[in-house]
C-alpha cells in the first residue's frame, strides 16, 4: 500500500505533487473518492481531509488545496460509497462532479426489499472481498484528531477498495438486469445531494404566530371534549374535585392516552375492537373511528381534537430550532431507495441524537405552507405532476374505460368510476353525479383506494363510513372490477408474478426489483397446505374446535394468508408508486443538469422533492425560464413510461408554497 500526502507534511508519509497525482489519473477512468470531515453539515462543518486513490496507490489532501482538483473531479467517473454525504462537501466547495458509481446505492439496488442487508463499507467488504476495514479511528472522531498518522491511514483505506468492490457489485448487477436501474440511481444521488444542499426557506415569525394559534386550536378542541362529557352527565368520567383556581367541571380523562379514551368510547357502545393480523385488540384510531363518525357525535370531537394536539406536537417550535444559522434555511436529510425505489425524508440521525425534519409530509393547508417562502427578491416555482399514479397505473393496465377517462378528461375519478360501476347512473355527467349521487361516489372512492393498495371486499367495509357489511363491501368490489375488466387482468397478474418470483419487477425499463422479504417462509408455508392439510382443515372446524391442533392450525392458516395477501398489496403497489418514483427522479436529473449546463448552481435551488412535487427558489428573473424548464423536464421524464396516456404537468410560479 503506497500512501502519499499533498497540502501539508506529516513525517511518517512522503508529500507528493498536483502535477504527479494528475498525471497518475490522467488514463485511468475512476477515481476513488472519500473526504474526512469535522460533522455532518456541509454549511456548519468543515472538510478534514480528501482521498483520491485506486487500489495501488491513495492520495490524502488537505482541504486548501480541494479547488486545484476541480476539473478532473468534475470530468471523471468518481467512486464513492454514500456519495451523498461527500457531494454535499464538493458542492459547498463549488466542485460538481457528472459522473458517479456509489457502492452504497449499489448494494441498495440489488437486494431492495430485503432490510437485514447492510450497507455499511465495513460490511459490504467483508462480505464482497473479506477484507476488515477497522472504523475505530473514525469512531474515535477524526474532527478533534486532525491529521495524524492514524487518520491519514484510516482515511486512504477507504478508498482503496472501492473500484473492487464496484466490479463485485457489477457481476450481481449484470446477473440481475439491474444495471439501468443502478444507472438512475447514480445520476439522481447528484440531484439529491443539492436538494440537501439547498434547503427550504422558513418565514420562522410567521410559523411561530401560526404554533400559537395551533395552540389556541387544540385547546378549543379539548375543551369541546370535556365539555360533551360533563353535558352528559357520564359521571364516572367527571371530575368533580374543582379547586380554588378554576370552577370549570371537567373530565378525568387524559384524552391523549388510547388507555384512557377507551374505557369511555366502550361505555357509549363505540365499537373500538378490530382483529389485526388474526389478533383481537382495542383501538381509538381515527382510521377507524371515523366509520362511526355519523352515528356518535363524540368521535368527530375527538379525531378534531387528535389532529390539533399533532400539529402542536408535530408542526411547532422543533421548526424554528432547525433553521441552519449558516444558510437560514430548513436542511434535511434525504433516504434515496426505499422497497419501491421512492424516496423518503426525515428520521433520527443515531449519532448526532437529534430528528430530521420530513419535508416530503408538511400539511397542505394554505396557514401551514404560506411559511415556506422563497429568498428575499426571488420567487418559488411549484410544479406537481397531475394524478401521477393514476396515469401510470392507466398506462400500466391500459384499461379502456381508464383510457377513456383521461382521452376524454372527464375531470373526476371518483364519479366517472361511480358511473362505470353503477348502471342507473349511465348517461349521467359527472358533475350530476357529484351533487346528486355522492353516496355512490363515495363507494367508487373508497373501493378505488381499497382496490389499489390490494385490498379486498372486507377491506371496503372496513373503510367505510356507513359501517356497511363485508357482503355489501364484496358487492362494491365485483362491480369495480365489472366496470374495470383491465384493470383487473393487470391485477390478478401482478399477484400472481409476485406469489411465483419471489421479486416483484417494479419497471421494466430499468429492470428494476423490490425482492420480496420473507418469500422463503411463504413458500414452505405454502408447499405444507396441501390436499391432505385442507381436508385435515374442514375436519378439525367440523369436530374438534376445541383442540389444540384445531388453534395451532388456525394460527398457522392465519399467518399464511397474512404473508400471502402481504405479498398480493405489494405485487399492486410496487409498480405504480416505483415507476412514478423513476418519473420523478428523471425530471430531477434533467433539470438538475440544466442547473449545471447554466452555471445556476448558486442561483438556482431546488429546496423540496416530494413524491409527484418539485420546488424551486429561484430569482424572480429567471422564475419565467425556470418554470418552462421545469414543466418540460417533468413532461419529458413521462413520456418512456407513459406512452399511451401522456403524464402532464402542472407549474406556477408563486411567493410562498401555500400560494394558489
Amino acid at each position: 500500500m503506497s500512501v502519499c500526502i499533498y497540502g501539508f507534511q506529516h513525517p511518517d508519509f512522503q508529500e507528493t505533487t498536483k502535477e504527479y497525482i494528475f498525471a497518475y489519473f490522467k488514463e485511468k477512468q475512476y477515481i476513488q473518492v472519500d473526504t474526512e470531515t469535522t460533522g455532518f453539515s456541509c454549511h456548519n462543518d468543515k472538510l478534514v481531509c480528501i482521498q483520491m486513490g485506486d487500489f495501488d496507490n491513495q492520495f490524502v489532501i488537505h482541504p486548501d488545496k480541494l479547488l486545484e482538483f476541480k476539473i478532473p473531479l468534475e470530468k471523471r467517473i468518481l467512486i464513492f460509497h454514500n456519495a451523498k454525504f461527500d457531494l454535499n462537501f464538493l458542492y459547498k466547495n463549488n466542485i460538481w462532479p457528472n459522473k458517479v458509481y456509489d457502492t452504497f446505492l449499489a448494494e441498495g439496488v440489488i437486494h431492495c426489499g430485503i432490510p437485514s442487508e447492510k450497507k455499511n463499507l465495513a460490511h459490504i467488504a467483508k462480505k464482497r472481498l473479506n477484507i476488515d476495514i477497522d472504523k475505530a479511528v473514525r469512531d474515535a472522531n477524526i474532527g478533534k484528531q486532525g491529521l495524524t498518522k492514524d487518520v491519514i491511514e484510516y482515511a486512504a483505506g477507504d478508498v482503496k477498495y472501492l473500484e473492487q468492490l464496484m466490479n463485485s457489485q457489477m457481476r450481481d448487477l449484470e446477473q440481475k438486469d439491474l444495471e439501468k436501474a443502478l444507472e438512475l440511481e447514480n445520476q439522481f444521488v447528484l440531484t439529491l445531494a443539492f436538494i440537501e444542499f439547498c434547503g427550504f426557506k422558513l418565514d420562522g415569525d410567521k410559523w411561530y404566530k401560526k404554533h400559537i394559534s395551533d395552540i389556541r386550536v387544540s385547546k378549543g378542541a379539548l375543551k369541546a371534549l370535556n365539555d360533551w362529557v360533563v353535558s352528559k352527565n357520564i359521571t364516572q368520567f367527571i371530575d368533580t374535585q374543582l379547586d380554588m383556581f378554576s370552577m370549570e367541571v371537567s373530565t378525568t380523562i387524559n384524552w391523549s392516552s388510547p388507555k384512557q379514551v377507551i374505557p369511555l368510547f366502550q361505555h357509549l357502545k363505540i365499537p373500538v375492537e378490530i382483529v389485526e393480523k388474526g389478533e383481537k385488540k382495542l383501538t381509538v384510531d381515527a382510521r377507524h373511528l371515523s366509520k362511526y363518525s355519523k352515528k356518535f357525535e363524540i368521535i368527530p370531537l375527538y379525531i378534531a381534537y387528535k389532529e390539533a394536539e399533532k400539529v402542536v406536537g408535530t408542526y411547532g417550535t422543533t421548526f424554528i430550532d432547525q433553521i441552519n444559522a449558516s444558510t437560514g434555511r430548513l436542511q434535511t436529510n434525504f433516504r434515496q431507495i426505499m422497497d419501491t425505489s421512492r424516496i423518503s425524508s426525515g428520521g433520527k440521525d443515531k449519532v448526532l441524537k437529534t430528528s430530521y425534519i420530513n419535508f416530503q409530509n408538511i400539511p397542505k393547508e394554505k396557514e401551514t405552507r404560506e411559511c415556506f417562502i422563497p429568498e428575499r427578491e426571488n420567487k418559488l416555482i411549484i410544479g406537481d405532476f397531475k394524478s401521477q399514479e393514476s396515469v401510470v397505473l392507466t398506462n400500466i393496465s391500459l384499461d379502456e374505460s381508464l383510457i377513456e377517462f383521461f382521452e376524454n378528461g372527464l375531470g373526476d375519478m371518483h364519479a366517472f368510476v361511480a358511473s362505470k360501476m353503477y348502471k342507473e347512473l349511465n348517461g349521467l355527467s359527472v358533475d350530476e353525479i357529484k351533487e346528486y349521487h355522492s353516496d355512490k361516489r363515495y363507494n367508487a372512492k373508497t373501493a378505488g383506494f381499497a382496490i389499489n393498495y390490494g385490498g379486498v371486499g372486507a377491506t371496503i367495509a372496513a373503510n367505510s363510513e356507513d359501517g356497511i357489511s363485508v357482503e355489501e363491501g364484496d358487492e362494491i368490489y365485483n362491480a369495480y372490477f365489472e366496470a374495470f375488466p383491465g384493470l383487473k387482468r393487470y391485477f390478478d397478474k401482478a399477484k400472481m408474478e409476485g406469489l411465483q418470483k419471489g421479486y416483484i419487477l417494479i419497471s421494466p425499463l430499468t429492470g428494476r426489483k423490490s425482492y420480496i422479504f420473507g418469500y422463503e417462509t411463504y413458500l414452505e408455508m405454502n408447499k405444507k397446505m396441501d390436499r391432505k392439510f385442507w381436508d385435515r382443515w374442514k375436519w378439525l372446524k367440523l369436530r374438534e374446535k376445541d383442540s389444540e391442533e384445531y388453534i395451532s392450525t388456525k394460527a398457522q392458516i392465519s399467518k399464511y394468508f397474512q404473508i400471502k395477501g402481504k405479498i398480493e398489496r405489494q405485487s399492486l403497489n410496487f409498480p405504480i408508486q416505483g415507476q412514478s418514483a423513476e418519473i420523478s427522479k428523471l425530471a430531477g436529473i434533467s433539470f438538475f443538469n440544466w442547473i449545471k449546463t447554466n452555471n445556476y448552481q448558486n442561483k438556482v435551488l431546488i429546496a423540496n422533492a416530494i413524491h409527484d412535487e418539485y420546488v424551486l427558489d429561484v430569482p424572480k428573473e429567471l422564475a419565467k425560464e425556470c418554470a418552462k424548464q421545469l414543466k418540460f423536464c417533468m413532461e419529458e421524464a413521462g413520456k418512456p413510461y407513459c406512452k399511451r396516456i401522456p403524464l402532464k404537468a402542472d407549474v406556477k410560479i408563486a411567493n410562498n408554497w401555500g400560494e394558489k
